[in-house]
């Protein structure tokens, strides 16, 4: 089963599904409009075009938030302007997103050392050090914590099998390859 980068279109991204359907396949493949026949190639054909989100699950996981990409947005469009000062305003029309809530985006990086806010008169946001020196990890551990897949709780408390779950072995391997690929991504990174 792959799922394959097509083309941008707007602001989604469009994917391909592809392969072979087998028993306990994701169900968002099943959300995509795609049908399987257990076990059998899906001809071309039959292969359909979906965008992510469109088929929304009420209780989806998310590697990376709506603040956490806001914020990354706002850093990259920051980093664009070098050592200017941005005002609000200029992100706000470049992002569309709400003042309000950007601001409060913004302030919570200033407030970790990211962003340098200027008042006054042709105040705004520029960038506290190098675009290069602002990794992804760190943004993402401001607005959603520590990143982590998996937390082993049962009932609000730890998971009596949480020694001898093959799953969270499993789990914990996925986990440290996540985090070995996105410690390196910077904001510069992004921009090239």
């Amino acid at each position: 089963m792959t799922l394959n980068y097509l083309h941008q279109k707007g602001a989604h991204p469009v994917f391909l599904l592809t392969g072979v359907y087998q028993k306990g396949a994701h169900p968002a493949y099943l959300l995509a409009g795609v049908q399987f026949s257990k076990g059998r190639t899906l001809p071309s054909d039959k292969q359909r075009c979906f965008k992510p989100g469109r088929h929304k699950r009420k209780n989806s996981m998310k590697l990376i938030t709506r603040d956490t990409d806001y914020a990354l947005r706002a850093l990259s469009c920051i980093a664009k302007e070098k050592d200017k000062i941005v005002p609000v305003s200029t992100l706000v029309k470049a992002l569309k997103i709400p003042k309000p809530f950007l601001r409060k985006i913004l302030q919570e990086l200033s407030s970790n050392g990211i962003l340098r806010s200027h008042k006054g008169m042709g105040g705004g946001f520029s960038l506290a050090r190098p675009a290069g020196k602002i990794y992804l990890l760190d943004v993402m551990r401001i607005f959603q914590g520590r990143f982590q897949l998996n937390e082993c709780l049962f009932k609000k408390r730890i998971c009596p099998n949480v020694k001898d779950c093959p799953l969270r072995l499993k789990m914990d391997k996925i986990e440290l390859h996540v985090i070995k690929e996105l410690r390196p991504v910077t904001i510069a990174s992004l921009l090239r």
